[in-house]
């Protein structure tokens, strides 16, 4: 991941996220991670194991983005408590295309 300031993303709220299905061999706990960015710079980033058992790869990613859908209301209530209103979606990249 590069972090590069885009001009056409000024004050824009947007994130990466991915899932590591069973990544765990012993455990076959999944991994979930999401970074959110702001401005070129990451203003939230979160890794860890998932409380439960995903039954599949699609599961995995699922509970990745609630749990990342989660934190963006929770950071655009704080951006607009500063002043910084969202004009456009903010929207998160993602190599699972079952999660879309």
């Amino acid at each position: 991941m590069t972090y590069t300031r885009e001009l056409h993303r000024i004050n824009e709220l947007w994130g990466c996220i991915d899932a590591d299905s069973a990544g765990d061999t012993d455990t076959r706990w999944s991994r979930t991670g999401h970074t959110l960015i702001m401005n070129g710079g990451p203003i939230s980033c979160k890794s860890r194991r998932q409380y439960h058992v995903s039954l599949s790869t699609s599961e995995a990613e699922f509970i990745t983005a609630s749990q990342a859908s989660q934190e963006i209301v929770y950071l655009l209530e704080i951006l607009r408590d500063f002043g910084y209103i969202q004009t456009v979606l903010t929207f998160w990249r993602t190599t699972w295309h079952a999660s879309l």
